[in-house]
């Protein structure tokens, strides 16, 4: 029973404001079917684009584009469909003539072009599908192949432009790269220049030439006391010889002993005599040698030479022998002073081999970090220009057009009966939930069970009596309604003819 209750009550609702709901039910159908009429019909054209792999294995030449698809096409959808392009296509194709006519800016007009643009990606077939939407199906067609050509030239600009840029970043970090490693290697010639014999790689050169001198010099050595000995066994040879030929006597007699020639030999006789018993500090040692070089003097440069060279007090083969003694004796010496020498030049060698070896080190470590930079820079470079051939011969990765654009045989919206359906039903749901809205809203009562739900006594019930005033305020609530609906319906009119003109 109360659930029948609660029904009459909704149903008196409807009927006491039947007014409401029949203006609903005629505001909403007349707006569904402006709607259907007012909207234009909008076809759509649909092209699928492929992305086929290089012609060329990767295995041979590298791509310098390496991003995925996605951020590929957000970056050509910034260019394509920027307002320079957009504009120039709507100029050429002589897009939205009516919004042109009624001078509405261009920005406005690109936005809407850009939103009737719709961009598909398949990550998984590497494809993507370009959709425009318009009111004219041929136009709609050469729209879409437009905008598919100017995708795929953008491809091939883009990455002809990104192979071209990274080939002349490696180019320009080659050249300093060059620069940078030719001024290492000078610094390393200059090193290598100044410290010539020095150097960590003519240690083994250095020291087998120790070897080769020492072994030398202990030779020289030996030969040099062989040549001592054998001079002291001459010099004994001269003492005993001159010793003889002093105890005869000399032929011619004091006239002999008389003369410079003489005398000077006779002084030389007591000088290598003296020679053998003392040495060459000894008193009578010099002044014997000062007689003989004041006799020398006189005797002159020829004679000075004859006596200094050959002893006449002795034979003459012995007298050279003794010479040859002290010639031999000077020239290992000489021999045995210059051997030193060398030992000692390759002695420091060796030992400052390890001292530039530390300095070679801290100099060639950073060139050869330079130098193996510099050979990546230049196999990447040669892998750039590689691929920049590759673009430019459009051997690469590029776009192919699956499905042409089609030309649309029918609109793809509107869908009408669902927009009428829809507005009927909608129409007649308002009509049932504005009544009774209104009468959970009212609080005033109007029947007798009303003051019943409340627990109020109702002693009397008084019919509705037509009065001037009850007449006058039932006129004034029929000008709201209709009002209200007149206005609604000049406002959604309105509404439907911007949207269906300007957003749809």
């Amino acid at each position: 029973m109360s659930s029948l209750a609660d029904l009459g009550q909704y149903i008196n609702a409807l009927f006491r404001y039947r007014l409401v709901s029949l203006c609903t039910i005629v505001v909403g159908l007349i707006l569904t079917v402006w709607t259907v009429r007012a909207l234009p019909d909008v076809y759509s054209s649909t092209t699928l684009i492929m992305v086929e792999p290089q012609d060329v294995p990767e295995s041979y030449v590298h791509t310098t584009v390496t991003e995925r698809l996605e951020s590929r096409l957000q970056a050509m959808n910034q260019e394509v469909l920027s307002r320079t392009r957009l504009e120039t296509i709507i100029n050429d194709l002589a897009l939205y003539p009516q919004l042109r006519a009624n001078q509405v800016p261009m920005e406005d007009i690109v936005g809407l072009m850009r939103r009737n643009v719709t961009l598909q990606i398949f990550s998984a077939d590497n494809a993507f599908r370009i959709t425009y939407e318009g009111t004219d199906p041929a136009t709609v067609q050469r729209v879409t192949t437009r905008l598919a050509n100017l995708y795929i030239d953008e491809n091939l600009r883009m990455r002809e432009s990104r192979a071209t840029g990274t080939t002349e970043f490696m180019e320009s970090e080659l050249e300093k790269a060059r620069k940078q490693l030719e001024q290492q290697e000078g610094q390393v010639q200059a090193f290598k220049h100044d410290h010539l014999g020095e150097l960590p790689e003519q240690r083994d050169a250095n020291m087998r030439m120790l070897d080769v001198y020492q072994s030398q010099l202990r030779a020289v050595s030996t030969s040099l006391s062989r040549a001592q000995e054998r001079k002291l066994l001459l010099e004994k040879q001269a003492g005993e010889a001159r010793s003889a030929r002093l105890s005869a006597p000399p032929p011619g007699g004091q006239a002999a002993a008389t003369s410079p020639a003489g005398r000077l030999r006779q002084l030389q006789a007591e000088l290598a005599e003296l020679q053998g018993r003392y040495t060459d500090e000894h008193p009578d040692v010099v002044r014997i040698r000062n007689l003989i070089s004041h006799l020398q003097e006189e005797l002159g440069a020829g004679d000075q030479a004859d006596g200094a060279r050959l002893d006449p007090l002795l034979p003459p083969e012995l007298a050279r022998s003794l010479i040859d003694a002290q010639l031999e004796i000077s020239r290992l010496r000489q021999e045995e002073e210059h051997l030193k020498t060398l030992i000692g030049t390759y002695q420091q060698r060796v030992e400052n081999a390890f001292v530039r070896e530390q300095q070679m080190e801290s100099l060639t470590r950073d060139y050869e970090v330079t130098q193996k930079k510099y050979q990546t820079l230049l196999d990447k470079k040669l892998e750039a220009q590689l691929s920049q051939s590759l673009e430019q011969r459009q051997k690469a990765e590029r776009f192919r057009v699956i499905d042409p654009a089609s030309l649309p045989q029918a609109p793809t919206r509107p869908n009408r009966q669902a927009l009428l359906a829809g507005g009927a039903v909608g129409s007649f749901a308002l009509a049932i939930f504005l009544p009774i809205l209104l009468w959970q809203l009212d609080t005033s009562f109007h029947v007798a069970d009303e003051l019943a739900a409340v627990a109020v006594p109702v002693l009397a019930v008084i019919p509705e009596i037509s009065t001037a005033d009850v007449s006058m305020r039932r006129r004034r609530y029929r000008r709201r309604v209709l009002a209200l609906s007149v206005a609604s319906l000049i406002l959604g009119l309105s509404t439907v003819q911007f949207y269906a003109k300007y957003l749809f």
